[in-house]
C-alpha cells in the first residue's frame, strides 16, 4: 500500500513540474466534478435512470447541437460527455486547447446539405429578387402584386439567412457570430414559415371571395384592405416567432473553445419539457394545421363554384395558387412531424434517434420552399414555347397580374383593382 502511494506521489510531482497548476485546465471543472460525485454518492444507480430533459431543447433547430448535456434525474444530476470531438494536446501549456477546429472533417451527409443550402440561396435570392422587382415597381398598385410582394419578401429573408445558418454544419456546430445573431438568424426562418402560411391563408380567402362574393369584392376589395391584411399577417407571424427569439442563446462549451447556438428553456425552471412541447404543438397548430383546414375549405368552395358557373379564366389563377400552397405544405410537413416527435418522445428511444438523424434533412426540405415559388410562377405562367420568346419580366408580369374575376356565365363583376390587373397584363 505504501509502495503504491509513493509511486502515485512521484507521478504527481513529475506532472506538476511539467504542467504547473496555473497552466492546467482541470477536467471536468470542479463544480461539475463535485456535483457529479455527490450525485453519484446519493444516487448510485443514476446511470441506469432514463434521460429526462436538459436545459436546452432536445431539438436544436437547424442542427445547432451541443455537448455536454446536463440532465436532472429526480434529485440527482447526470453528466453526458461526448468525447468524440475533443483532442488533448499537452505540448504547450500556454496554448492549451481541448478542441481542434482545423482537424474537423465535414461528414458526407452535411456536405450534401451544404450543397442544397447553396442552391436554395442562389435560386431563392435571384428568383425572389426578380419577383420583388416586378411586383414592387410595376405591379405595386394591384392586389395580386401586393400579395406576391409580401410572400416573396418572406422567402427572401429566409434565403439571406441561409449562408450564416450553414456555418455550424461546416464547423462542427460551432457558432462564431455572437448571441444576437444566434437569436435573429434562426428566427428569420420561423418568421418566414408563419408569414408565408398566413399570407397563403389570406390569398386563399381572397380568391374564394372573388368568386363567391363578387358584389362584396366590388365594394370592399381595395389596396388598403389588402395591405392592412398583410401587415396583420406579419405582426401575428412576429408574435408566433417570439419564443424562438427569446429562448435561443449561445453556450460556451466548458471543455473546448466551441460556442453553440441552442434553444435553452432553463429560464422556465421545472417546466422546461412542458414549454418545449407546448412550443412545438403551437407551432404545428398555428403554422400548419389551422392554415391547412382554412385553405382546404376555401378551395373546396372555390372549386365547386368554378365548376358550377364555368369560370374559365379563374381556373388558371386557381391552379397557380393551389400549386404554391401544396408546395408549402409538402415542404413543411416533415419538419413539423419531426419536431413533434423530438419534443414528445424519450431521447433513448429508436424513434427519437431516427427523428434526430432526419432533422437536418427535413430542415433542408423546408428551406426549399423559400426558392420554389418563383420557379412555379415561371413554369405556370404560360406555355413553354412562349417562355423563350419573352423576357423574364414579361413572364412574371403576365402570371402575377392574372386575376380570376374574368368570367364566363352569369357573373361578370370586376373590382377596380381587378381592372388595374388587366390593364397591366394587356400592355405586356
Amino acid at each position: 500500500m505504501k509502495t503504491r502511494q509513493g509511486a502515485r506521489q512521484r507521478i504527481e510531482r513529475k506532472e506538476t513540474q511539467h504542467f504547473p497548476a496555473s497552466r492546467m485546465r482541470r477536467w471536468p471543472p470542479a463544480r461539475w466534478r463535485s456535483r457529479t460525485l455527490s450525485g453519484m454518492a446519493k444516487c448510485p444507480d443514476v446511470l441506469e435512470q432514463p434521460l429526462r430533459h436538459s436545459g436546452r431543447s432536445r431539438r436544436d433547430h437547424y442542427s445547432f447541437l451541443e455537448t455536454p448535456v446536463r440532465t436532472q434525474v429526480g434529485s440527482c444530476w447526470r453528466m453526458d460527455f461526448s468525447m468524440s470531438n475533443y483532442t488533448f494536446n499537452y505540448s504547450n501549456g500556454d496554448d492549451y486547447s481541448m478542441y481542434d477546429f482545423d482537424g474537423y472533417e465535414v461528414p458526407h451527409s452535411y456536405r450534401a446539405i451544404l450543397v442544397l443550402y447553396a442552391l436554395i440561396f442562389l435560386l431563392g435570392v435571384l428568383g425572389n429578387g426578380a419577383v420583388i422587382w416586378v411586383t414592387g415597381f410595376e405591379l405595386r398598385r394591384t392586389v395580386n402584386g401586393v400579395w406576391f410582394l409580401n410572400l416573396s419578401v418572406a422567402d427572401l429573408l429566409c434565403c439571406l439567412a441561409l449562408p450564416f445558418l450553414a456555418l455550424p454544419l461546416a464547423r462542427d456546430h460551432h457558432w462564431p457570430l455572437g448571441r444576437f445573431a444566434c437569436k435573429l438568424l434562426p428566427s428569420l426562418t420561423i418568421l418566414n414559415m408563419f408569414a408565408s402560411v398566413l399570407l397563403l391563408m389570406a390569398i386563399s380567402a381572397d380568391r374564394c371571395a372573388l368568386v363567391t362574393q363578387p358584389v362584396w369584392c366590388q365594394n370592399h376589395r381595395t389596396l388598403g384592405l389588402v395591405r392592412g391584411t398583410c401587415a396583420a399577417a406579419w405582426f401575428l407571424a412576429g408574435l408566433l416567432t417570439l419564443p424562438s427569439f427569446i429562448f435561443r442563446t449561445t453556450r460556451l462549451d466548458e471543455f473546448s473553445d466551441k460556442t453553440t447556438c441552442v434553444l435553452d428553456y432553463a429560464a422556465v425552471g421545472h417546466h422546461q419539457q412542458v414549454t418545449e412541447l407546448v412550443t412545438a404543438v403551437t407551432r404545428f397548430i398555428c403554422g400548419f394545421l389551422v392554415p391547412f383546414v382554412v385553405i382546404t375549405a376555401c378551395y373546396s368552395l372555390l372549386l365547386a363554384r368554378v365548376h358550377s358557373k364555368g369560370f374559365a379564366r379563374s381556373q388558371k389563377a386557381i391552379k397557380l395558387i393551389l400549386v404554391v400552397i401544396i408546395s408549402f405544405f409538402v415542404c413543411w410537413l416533415p419538419y413539423h412531424v419531426v419536431g413533434l416527435i423530438l419534443a414528445s418522445t424519450r431521447p433513448h428511444s429508436d424513434l427519437f434517434k431516427g427523428a434526430l438523424t432526419a432533422d437536418p434533412i427535413v430542415t433542408g426540405i423546408a428551406y426549399i420552399n423559400s426558392c420554389i415559388n418563383p420557379i412555379i410562377y415561371i413554369v405556370m405562367g404560360q406555355d413553354f414555347k412562349d417562355k423563350f420568346q419573352r423576357s423574364w419580366k414579361a413572364v412574371l408580369r403576365g402570371v402575377l397580374s392574372d386575376d380570376p374575376t374574368s368570367t364566363m356565365g352569369d357573373s361578370r363583376m370586376k373590382t377596380k383593382s381587378t381592372m388595374d390587373d388587366h390593364s397591366v397584363s394587356t400592355n405586356v
